[in-house]
């Protein structure tokens, strides 16, 4: 601390304007910096290379609506000569500093000398640091002062009896004209009384109007009522008076009530004993701590999110079998295999409402309808509905909770979800969980183990709340969209119930009974004559849209619903809201118009078929099935065998290229591929179109030797084949998976012949039979029949030296399903 001889502080001195609050010498306040000279002040004066360990600054009050860019400080205006003590500082939203500074004295400006960057003063010093000499102690006002301050000290130390000695020892050495501006600080003073007594110099006539100012603010101590703990607003520091911010008396009644309110909520709650225990150990906490305890805020909040959980609050469930599968047809159409799966969970629940059910997982490319699914069991339960999104969450707290230590500790998403919902027993949808990751905050999926788990989630502890919270009666259900990328342990504690893309008459469907009706109601349409035909509806779906889902075919239909909006909006009279609009009937002329040229309506695939050395194949992705361009070529290179393999391929479809290239090497002389130019020796190049596309698995492995056989024999394969199946070195055709999802892509793109594994028969049930009828599926063993079943109309005529090697003469298993 600098020491200044005889109290004499230094005539030229930087002022901070303050507009907050007055400070008064004796007192230490914690001084906001915000306004653009003031910042300069700190940044030259306190923080500059030049500056003291503990400078003197001056600050001077100014009422806010006089503070600005280019307010000046009028002469003879008091102000207080302060000692800085510390600094901080933030830079959001903007460059902002925290002073902590002590008033000295009182000084009066002579003069201005700098206004810019910041002000600078001559000043001269009013009053002295503990000078007493302009009263007498026996003085009959300095005695009334003293018996009233008595009177506040004690009645504000009442509850503190250890440093009740040190408050008598401060009014019986503090020099009177100190103790003045320290208890007018401290009492509920305005603004325009603290600015008063800062610029009454003489000491009598400050002891006079703080008198009243005292004696005020008692009253309103003894009308509040309050415990004086609650109130104590000084503490001790180094032997120095610093000073915590006034509070309004009027906060304190209504905390108070607040925490009564709050005891006599508890005592009403029903809760289990472990709960009942902490929850009152809490409350009694928050009645020996005040307001302004740093864990006051933390303890109250902890305490109401345990009286809001619904620690054996529980929805009355419906289970009637019959609501349920009428709820599942009325909104959604299709779904068999799913809906019954649904009834037979519902059912068991029926009779036997102790029984702990499966984690149902439904699994499907997006669009399918997995979120309305979750939605319709609970609306056929009658359980509350909540909603968990885990795409993108990397951190274990989202699921368990931050530890109430740490700064802004919340409980978790489960946790968030009861409270929100209201009772213990919710439909709780764990949306994405195929999205979860794992980082430095531990893994998410760890953390939904014991969420998932029957035999452990009764007993769940969330890190926030710290007490056992019983799960088992919460109905979880999950969504994802790829089953594969799911961790095992997660994935054991879930039952996969796969929801498959879409058929065109399925959409066809869909879009007449749940999609179109809900834009007209959502466009207020419903009235307006708007008619989609059945035709232009399928235009839609053959050939606006390429997905699994339906939700590109609803963005469609939503945007012929604005169409029709904007055209009643203009055609509105001023005096009328009725549309004067006659009804219409769109047409596939209309569709061009509104939603522009048919994206899909000219097939790539059908540009390059018969082309040799094309092939199409099929491929499975979590966003439904997908139909694959292969393309084949020689390199007039080095002939040394090379192999170039394009299209952004994953590992496993690079070895199917491999695997594909070498068989066709292995039996080239038995297929006639020998007799000019030596297989062997051939540099091949193949590629998968749509580089930017990641590709990748088991399944075309048949698809490139075929694509490689009509290479090398200059035919094409026929139109309309499509084929899916892995190849080994032999020559065997191996199963595949998602052999729906491939089919109803090949469907989709209006492809005639599908070639499939012998061992995925039993998955051709699975595939609707109006998809079935439209198409012909060959079924093979070996890739003989797969290069008999591509090259229709392949005679002995056309290639005897093929049919003369083969490994096997049975036939292709060709049905039409």
């Amino acid at each position: 601390m600098v020491v200044f001889a005889n109290d004499v502080f230094p005539r030229k001195i930087p002022l901070i304007i303050t507009t907050s609050d007055v400070l008064l010498p004796g007192v230490t306040v914690k001084i906001p910096i915000t306004e653009s000279r003031n910042v300069n002040m700190v940044r030259s004066q306190l923080l500059g290379s030049n500056s003291s360990p503990n400078p003197i600054i001056g600050i001077v009050p100014k009422q806010a609506e006089d503070s600005s860019e280019a307010v000046t400080i009028d002469k003879d205006t008091v102000g207080v000569i302060g000692q800085v003590f510390h600094i901080s500082r933030t830079s959001w939203p903007k460059p902002t500093f925290m002073v902590l500074v002590s008033g000295l004295c009182r000084f009066r400006v002579d003069k201005l000398i700098m206004e810019e960057p910041y002000l600078v003063a001559i000043a001269t010093q009013l009053d002295g640091f503990g000078d007493e000499s302009e009263i007498s102690k026996t003085d009959p006002t300095a005695q009334e002062f003293r018996d009233v301050a008595a009177k506040l000290f004690a009645k504000l130390t009442t509850s503190y009896s250890h440093i009740t000695d040190k408050m008598s020892h401060i009014l019986d050495l503090m020099p009177l004209s100190r103790l003045a501006d320290f208890c007018c600080s401290y009492s509920s003073a305005t603004y325009a009384e603290k600015l008063d007594v800062l610029n009454t110099v003489d000491v009598a006539e400050r002891l006079k109007k703080v008198i009243p100012i005292m004696q005020r603010f008692i009253q309103e101590l003894d009308k509040s009522g309050l415990n004086d703990r609650r109130l104590m607003p000084f503490k001790t520091s180094n032997s120095k008076l610093t000073r915590m911010k006034p509070l309004e008396m009027g906060t304190f009644s209504e905390e108070g009530d607040d925490l009564s309110d709050l005891i006599k909520r508890a005592k009403d709650l029903s809760v289990p004993a472990h709960v009942s225990k902490v929850l009152n150990r809490e409350l009694q906490r928050l009645k020996r701590m005040g307001s302004f305890h740093p864990e006051h805020s933390i303890i109250r909040t902890y305490v109401e999110l345990l009286m809001d959980l619904p620690w054996n609050v529980s929805a009355i469930e419906t289970l009637d079998i019959h609501k349920a599968r009428k709820d599942l047809d009325d909104d959604h159409f299709a779904m068999t295999s799913v809906k019954r799966r649904i009834l037979e969970f519902l059912a068991v629940r029926q009779l036997n409402k102790s029984k702990k059910g499966p984690i149902l997982c439904l699994v499907g490319p997006p669009g399918v309808g997995k979120t309305s699914i979750a939605k319709s069991i609970a609306k056929t339960t009658g359980r509350p509905f909540h909603c968990i999104s885990l795409g993108g969450t990397y951190n274990q707290s989202d699921i368990r909770g931050h530890r109430k230590t740490y700064l802004g500790a919340m409980p978790g998403r489960i946790i968030q979800a009861l409270k929100t919902t209201g009772v213990n027993n919710p439909v709780l949808l764990l949306d994405e969980v195929d999205k979860v990751g794992s980082g430095a905050h531990g893994s998410v999926a760890a953390a939904l183990l014991e969420v998932l788990d029957s035999a452990q989630n009764s007993h769940f502890t969330d890190h926030y709340v710290n007490l056992h919270f019983d799960l088992s009666q919460v109905m979880f259900l999950a969504t994802a969209n790829n089953a594969n990328v799911i961790p095992a342990p997660l994935l054991d504690r879930m039952e996969i119930i796969k929801l498959n893309g879409y058929t065109e008459e399925e959409k066809l469907q869909i879009a007449q009974k749940h999609l179109l009706p809900k834009q007209l109601r959502e466009h207020g349409l419903e009235n307006s004559g708007l008619q989609v035909p059945e035709s232009c509806i399928i235009e839609i779906i053959r050939n606006y849209t390429q997905e699994a889902g339906v939700r590109s075919l609803e963005r469609h239909l939503g945007a012929l619903c604005r169409h029709r909006v904007v055209k009643l909006v203009e055609n509105q009279s001023d005096n009328s809201a009725q549309n004067t609009l006659a009804p219409v009937t769109l047409d596939e002329t209309c569709l061009i118009d509104i939603l522009g040229p048919p994206p899909f309506g000219d097939f790539e695939l059908w540009r390059r078929a018969g082309i040799p050395g094309v092939a199409l194949g099929l491929s499975w992705t979590e966003y439904g099935g997908r139909v694959l361009i292969i393309e084949t070529t020689r390199l007039n290179r080095s002939s040394q065998g090379s192999l170039v393999l394009t299209g952004h391929l994953g590992d496993v479809m690079k070895e199917s290229a491999s695997l594909a290239v070498d068989w066709l090497r292995s039996v080239a002389k038995q297929y006639g591929l020998n007799s000019s130019d030596p297989l062997s020796d051939a540099d091949l190049h193949i590629h998968f179109p749509a580089g930017a596309i990641s590709k990748d698995g088991p399944s075309a492995g048949i698809a490139i030797a075929t694509a490689l056989y009509s290479l090398f024999t200059n035919r094409p394969i026929a139109n309309g084949v499509v084929m899916t199946g892995e190849i080994t070195l032999s020559g065997a055709v191996l199963p595949v998976g998602g052999v729906k999802e491939k089919v109803l892509a090949a469907h989709r793109a209006c492809l005639k012949k599908v070639i499939l594994p012998q061992k995925n028969y039993s998955d051709l049930a699975d595939i609707p039979e109006s998809t079935k009828n439209d198409l012909e599926f060959s079924l093979v063993t070996e890739m003989s029949e797969v290069l008999q079943a591509a090259f229709d109309g392949m005679t002995e005529s056309d290639s005897s030296v093929m049919l003369n090697n083969m490994k096997s003469n049975d036939s292709p298993l060709l049905c039409k399903l």
